[in-house]
């Protein structure tokens, strides 16, 4: 079985949300990143998570929560998010398949992720891309093959892994999910509302 471990990109601003998203209260009386990290948990056996320099205080929390999961602060965070990925990149050298997920996405199903995982060990390929979807459109998390973490440690600006994706249209591989929570991002108050 081979290794497959969640990247946790939770370095952003939170510009069109207003505050600090990350602590913003789901109806399930949670924080948004403690839901994602809830999920994530369950679903993987290697969760890193990425935050701000100044981050200290949300470490402390996850700690406190996750014990299981590690974190890393990213001194370049604010150039945008391809600067997080690179730097977390270094914390999964030792997985085989790396899961890009976004902090501000808890309403993402833990079988949804199950069956990610699924998929990616009966592929066997260390190229491998696989992108979930729900009704045609492509959501999150994407599962990347060991072989694209050079490609991930060299990233920079906002784009984050789309410059690989795009560059490998392929080695990409989709599966049908029906969970709508692979498409579901917390931009604004009005999101943390949301029903399944």
């Amino acid at each position: 079985m081979r290794s497959v471990g969640a990247l946790v990109l939770a370095a952003g601003l939170s510009r069109r949300f207003g505050t600090d998203k990350r602590r913003a209260l789901l109806p399930s009386g949670q924080s948004v990143i403690e839901e994602t990290l809830t999920h994530l948990t369950k679903g993987f056996s290697h969760v890193h998570v990425v935050l701000r320099e100044e981050d200290d205080e949300l470490h402390e929390l996850i700690r406190t929560r996750f014990p299981e999961t590690t974190v890393s602060h990213c001194p370049t965070a604010h150039l945008g998010m391809g600067h997080s990925l690179a730097h977390g990149a270094q914390f999964a050298v030792s997985w085989d398949g790396i899961a890009i997920c976004l902090a501000d996405m808890p309403y993402t199903r833990v079988a949804t992720l199950e069956t990610l995982i699924d998929h990616f060990q009966s592929l066997n390929d260390e190229r491998a891309i696989l992108i979930p979807t729900f009704h045609g459109d492509r959501g999150h998390p994407v599962l990347f093959g060991r072989d694209y973490l050079q490609d991930m440690a060299q990233l920079t600006g906002d784009q984050g892994a789309r410059r690989i994706i795009e560059t490998h249209p392929e080695c990409i591989h989709t599966f049908t999910s029906e969970d709508a929570g692979i498409l579901r991002d917390i931009d604004r108050p009005d999101d943390l509302d949301s029903t399944d």
